[in-house]
């Protein structure tokens, strides 16, 4: 039988910075309103467990 150990730790954008991803334009039809994506907000986690 064997056994490992799992730990994992993760984290993303740990200064909490906010930026525009992507801009986009919108139709005519709609008002030509523009469209934008943030970046992720501050993501963190730890896991752990065991396989056998």
């Amino acid at each position: 039988m064997m056994q490992t150990g799992l730990f994992q730790f993760m984290a993303k954008n740990l200064a909490n910075d906010q930026f525009v991803g992507t801009w986009a334009a919108g139709s005519p039809l709609q008002g030509g309103n523009t469209f934008s994506t943030y970046t992720d907000p501050r993501t963190w986690g730890v896991q752990f467990g065991t396989s056998f």
